[in-house]
């Protein structure tokens, strides 16, 4: 627990920090035990400092203490907003606060100053009496203070009775006579609100002190009441005038303070007293402009208004001695007042003489000045009509102008709709020109397209043909080597046919069917050079012809082009390609700019699918192979399971799967050839316009005719070789099979 402060020791510092208003401790004149938290070292408390809170005791950071805080204020006026800081220790009266505040913003004496803060809930006054640290709050800028600034209300010079005295700067009324004097303020209401309060230290002095509002047109020196003009109560009864006297209140007391409140835009009057509300007084108002009002009845009474403070009105009990004195003073003003009048009037009666000479003198000159102003009058008007007679042909001349003006106008408009016409027609010729401009470029790049096509075309049928010829050579090599080999054949074949009319029985084992089936293999070769050779045979002619007449179509179509390009387009198109080549480049570059970076997107997307695939084909490749080694395997497994197969399993697998391939490869080579030829010979037709398609119709047909007329010559060409064959293969794979019979019996 803290230790609590002894009896008749000395205060204790007052100090603000975030958490409030507090008061400091100096731990060095209070033991350790009683001032620290229990557990806590000295040095644990180096730079706190220990500050009794109302809520209980604390240690703040040394930072967080301040003995003379700052406060942030808020000037507001009608013209300017004002943001500004002062220090002030916490022991300083709000009446200080006000003076230093008065002192920054340079305010004149006649403008009453009030501090305000406020926490969200409600508004606190600085009362100018008690300390910063009762009164406030707290400091710093999450509690601003709002200045607010009213002029203060002072009697208007003008609009005083002279029953009354203004002293002290306008701003203190004294009742030097008896009778009922009042003063106005210094200030008119027409709109808005008003309030101001008065203090009363005597109001019971003659028949008391009236406080109201009153038109400006007040009488002053003169009762108040049953006016029509006045609104108001008695500070001495209680009651309220106007038109009527009515009950309102209890009768205020001295030292009371009356507060009155106008609300100029309902018309209504309410009466505050010690800032308890007597509820509305009037309603209706239905006055312009209102002033406050004071009348006092009493010699004596004093009054001395202020705004937004309490107005104080002093009334002071005067001796009959003095009273007697003001009346004798007054007798003796009415006496020089009255001489002053006859003074006045002796003095009015000389001036109106002396202004009679005057006149009769003024009159003469006066009429001197007419005659002399007539005149001029008369030369004036002389010089107007000249000066109409020219404005009037200065007139004829302008409306000359105006009409030329339109006539010209006119002209113009007409030329300007003549030209707009021209314009629109060169528009429209613009456009049609366009038009064509970018039917003759489409034709052009359709031309272009198809003149790249045709080149792209022969360059790919020499290409075919260069193919297709290299190919002849090769297959011409190869059917001459089949023919050597043909004819070892034949002759082996004649040796197994010896063999085969020798032997009796046949005796049939596996590797004599597979050599029959390799037989049978090379016979179909055989047929199938013999047939790949007659087509050869046929489609040579009809290669070399084409390849001259491409040549020929190449030349002239190259020639036309050319020819209708120079003729016709090149003195059009030329200039036009090139404007199209200055717009179009710079689009080009536009779209490769805007696609380059989306190709540098998806591109290694692309790439990187692109592998993927790769690599998913490899392994299903190696896949394939890897199950296709496997089936090999069993079969072959399978195969020497059986006593007389196993030692050729291996042989007769490959050899089936051989045999399998064989017409699988054979048949994709046959329709890969025919593909290429359809799609060459397609492309010749297309290029030379069917004159390929002529050219092999009639190689047909002369081929037919020289068939017609010599059949039994190619007849003879083709059976030997066949018959041989056939019978060749026979004895060969009779004799061969008797021959691995007789080894397989021994």
């Amino acid at each position: 627990m803290m230790a609590s402060r002894t009896p008749g020791s000395t205060p204790l510092q007052r100090v603000a920090t975030p958490f409030g208003y507090g008061s400091l401790h100096d731990d060095d004149e209070e033991p350790q035990a009683d001032a620290s938290p229990e557990g806590t070292s000295p040095n644990a408390r180096q730079g706190f400092a220990h500050v009794e809170f109302p809520w209980g005791h604390a240690y703040v950071h040394a930072d967080l203490v301040a003995a003379v805080p700052v406060f942030t204020f808020y000037a507001l006026s009608k013209t300017e907003h004002i943001k500004f800081t002062l220090p002030f220790a916490l022991t300083n009266t709000g009446a200080e606060m006000v003076e230093a505040v008065r002192h920054r913003l340079e305010l004149a004496s006649n403008v009453a100053v009030a501090l305000v803060q406020t926490d969200s809930v409600k508004k606190h006054e600085i009362k100018p009496h008690l300390k910063l640290g009762e009164s406030t709050i707290g400091a710093g800028p999450e509690h601003p203070v709002l200045v607010l600034q009213t002029p203060m209300v002072q009697f208007d010079k003008k609009k005083c009775s002279y029953y009354m005295m203004l002293q002290e700067d306008n701003t203190r009324a004294v009742q030097v006579a008896k009778g009922i004097g009042s003063v106005l303020g210094n200030c008119e209401v027409s709109c808005g609100i008003k309030y101001w309060e008065v203090k009363l230290q005597s109001a019971r002095g003659g028949d008391g002190v009236f406080i109201g509002v009153a038109a400006a047109d007040l009488a002053l020196n003169s009762s108040i009441l049953s006016r029509g003009i006045f609104w108001g109560i008695s500070c001495a009864t209680g009651h309220k005038f106007h038109e009527t006297i009515e009950y309102y209140a209890d009768p205020c007391k001295d030292g009371d303070v009356v507060g009155v409140l106008l609300d100029m835009e309902y018309g209504r009057l309410s009466f505050y007293v010690n800032g308890r509300n007597l509820g509305v007084a009037f309603c209706g108002i239905q006055a312009k402009r209102l002033c406050p009002v004071f009348s006092l009845t009493g010699i004596g009474d004093a009054t001395k208004p202020q705004s937004t403070k309490p107005v104080t009105i002093e009334t002071e009990c005067l001796d009959p001695s003095t009273a007697k004195t003001f009346e004798t003073k007054i007798a003796d003003l009415e006496r020089s007042n009255t001489a002053l009048l006859l003074q006045v009037d002796e003095q009015a009666t000389k001036f109106s003489n002396e202004q009679k000479k005057v006149l009769s003198k003024v009159a003469k000159e006066h009429e001197e000045i007419v005659l002399k102003l007539q005149q001029e009058i008369k030369t004036l008007a002389q010089d107007v009509d000249v000066l109409q007679k020219d404005v009037a042909k200065e007139h004829a001349a302008v409306k000359k102008a105006e009409e030329d003006l339109k006539t010209a106008v006119a002209k113009e408009h007409e030329a300007l709709e003549k030209a707009e016409k021209e314009v629109k027609a060169a528009v429209a010729k613009v456009s049609t020109e366009t038009a064509r401009v970018s039917e003759i470029q489409k034709d052009v790049s359709v031309l272009e397209k198809d003149v790249a096509k045709e080149r792209a075309a022969v360059t790919q049928a020499e290409a075919e043909l260069k193919a297709a010829l290299a190919k002849l050579a090769e297959e011409t090599a190869r059917v001459t080597a089949l023919e050597k080999r043909s004819l070892s054949v034949e002759k082996h074949n004649k040796v197994l046919r010896k063999e085969l009319d020798e032997s009796t029985v046949v005796e049939l084992t596996m590797a004599a069917l597979l050599s029959s089936y390799y037989d049978e293999g090379l016979i179909w070769a055989e047929l199938g050079l013999v047939y790949a050779q007659e087509r050869l045979d046929e489609q040579s002619g009809t290669l070399r012809q084409v390849q001259d007449k491409l040549q020929d179509a190449k030349k002239t179509a190259c020639e036309a082009s050319s020819r209708f390009y120079a003729d016709n387009l090149a003195a059009t198109l030329d200039p036009i390609l090139v404007d199209v080549h200055k717009t179009v480049n710079p689009i080009i570059a536009d779209v490769r700019k805007a696609v380059n970076p989306h190709v540098a997107k998806y591109l290694p997307i692309v790439q990187s699918e692109v592998t993927k695939a790769k690599t998913q084909a490899v392994q299903w490749s190696q896949e394939a192979l890897r199950r296709a080694k496997l089936a090999r395997l069993e079969a072959i497994v399978l195969l020497e399971q059986n006593e007389h197969v196993a030692a050729h399993a291996q042989k007769v697998i490959d050899g089936v799967l051989i045999v399998l391939a064989v017409p699988l490869v054979w048949l994709q080579i046959n329709l890969a050839l025919r593909l290429v030829w359809w799609l060459f010979t397609s492309t010749l037709c297309v290029l030379t316009c069917g004159l390929c398609c002529g050219a092999r119709k009639r190689g047909t047909k002369s081929k037919r005719k020289i068939a017609k007329k010599t059949p039994s010559g190619n007849l003879n060409a083709t059976l030997p070789l066949n018959g041989a064959a056939k019978k060749s293969t026979t004895k060969t794979t009779t004799t061969t099979s008797q021959k691995r019979n007789k080894k397989g019996k021994h």
